[in-house]
């Protein structure tokens, strides 16, 4: 699991204490950043100050400098902020990744709902997993994810659902390559250990994170397959591991909704006239 990864109680972000040796301030204004970036319609200046807990003159100077440095964009007629032109301007995801999320969304959509809990896609990057795109729980308290978090092949579901169904000389040389960090007692340490999961995982199309990355949090993870069974993804849910009233790996009503919605991105990308090539 991500050392990002983390449970959040439904709290401003600005009032978690600031890491030893980072600087608050800028902290306040990436997070403002990802807020703009990742809100549905345009953000107001009493969006944010109501969001951060801000009186209006601090909000608005957070803002202004963003819109200066060109991160934001101001709509002078509905007064509202949105994605600026220097974000606008930045490499985007390849093709077939865009048009993955463009599929999956509704699907992850749908499983948040069912589930209450958030939900992710993650594509392989080297050793590990990266969080491509993320649906927040409604959940007072829930895990927090974003994208562009990076999930180890070993010691996330996500992670395992992808290394496990990896043909056999491209999983040799990922995992060859794997540094085993023992995040908790439950971590996977050896790449023997985590063969032996991967047998598992290919058996039954499912993964699960038992609180091997994070202790407080459990996932359940699915392969997202093309026609020829190359993982091209995978998806999951997150729970916070003190909530459930069962181990992750005996939630059957919610195994079967991830391994469903894997199933429905399947075929929205792969069937027969595939999204992607």
């Amino acid at each position: 699991m991500s050392t990002r990864t983390r449970v959040e109680r439904d709290a401003p972000p600005e009032q978690a204490k600031p890491a030893s040796g980072t600087l608050s301030t800028l902290a306040r204004g990436l997070n403002i950043l990802e807020f703009v970036v990742g809100s549905e319609r345009l953000v107001r200046l009493r969006d944010v100050a109501e969001r951060f807990d801000l009186d209006r003159s601090a909000a608005l100077r957070f803002l202004r400098t963003l819109e200066v440095e060109g991160y934001v964009s101001r709509h002078e007629a509905m007064k509202a902020y949105s994605i600026g032109p220097k974000l606008l301007a930045l490499p985007r995801l390849p093709a077939t990744v865009e048009k993955m999320i463009e599929y999956a969304r509704p699907c992850l959509v749908d499983l948040a709902r069912a589930s209450e809990q958030m939900t992710h896609l993650g594509t392989l990057n080297g050793t590990h997993a990266i969080l491509v795109e993320v649906v927040a729980s409604k959940a007072p308290v829930a895990v927090k994810q974003a994208v562009g978090d990076l999930e180890p092949l070993y010691s996330s579901a996500v992670g395992k659902a992808i290394y496990a169904f990896l043909p056999e000389a491209e999983r040799a040389a990922i995992g060859a390559q794997i540094d085993f960090v023992s995040h908790t007692r439950r971590t996977i340490t050896s790449l023997a250990s985590l063969e032996r999961e991967a047998e598992e995982i290919r058996r039954t199309g499912i993964s699960f994170d038992r609180g091997e990355g994070n202790e407080q949090v459990s996932c359940i993870g699915c392969p997202v397959l093309d026609k020829t069974g190359y993982p091209r993804a995978s998806i999951g849910i997150s729970f916070v591991s003190a909530h459930l009233a069962q181990p992750v790996d005996e939630r059957r009503e919610d195994i079967a909704r991830v391994t469903t919605a894997a199933r429905k991105i399947e075929n929205l990308l792969f069937g027969r006239s595939p999204a992607i090539a």
